[in-house]
């Protein structure tokens, strides 16, 4: 599924502004839906790297990634 914005991203203030309500309440939805998603797979990415400590090493990439995700969140 690839997602398509309405608007360039990121958009300033003084264009939300001009934006219609209806487009800005959908796009905070889906903003709320993507960091709730986001912080689900943190959780499990967390979950995983705590596994894998008990068997050696932790993957680098998937330490990068929770790294990444908490520059986002």
């Amino acid at each position: 599924m690839d997602y398509k914005p309405h608007y360039a991203q990121p958009f300033t203030l003084q264009e939300a502004i001009g934006l219609e309500v209806p487009v800005i309440t959908e796009e905070i939805s889906r903003l709320q839906n993507s960091l709730n998603k986001l912080h689900e797979t943190q959780a499990q990415l967390k979950e995983y790297v705590e596994e894998s400590k008990e068997g050696g090493e932790s993957d680098p990439e998937i330490l990068q990634a929770i790294e990444d995700n908490v520059v986002v969140m």
